[in-house]
């Protein structure tokens, strides 16, 4: 929650763990894309079940969700630093 009264350094040390944050999020993602995308050919050959897939799909969704998040906190404080 940003506040009104949230220090200047205090927000920026903020922006700069969202970033942070951000960046590790954002290549945890890319790897599950690659192997939801090696999963989703496995699945039609028959190499993995349903269940596997849809785990895996699962975790990938969830961590697309926190990087949705994640930017939109990072905006907000950015909106705050720049009207600072």
């Amino acid at each position: 929650m940003l506040y009104p009264w949230t220090s200047r350094a205090r927000l920026e040390r903020l922006k700069a763990g969202l970033e942070e944050e951000l960046d590790r999020l954002r290549g945890e993602y890319s790897e599950e894309k690659r192997k939801v995308k090696g999963m989703e050919k496995e699945l039609y050959w028959g190499k993995v079940s349903l269940e596997e897939m849809k785990r895996e799909r699962k975790l990938f969704l969830r961590i697309q969700r926190r990087i949705h998040r994640l930017e939109r906190r990072l905006a907000a404080v950015e909106r705050r630093l720049g009207g600072g």
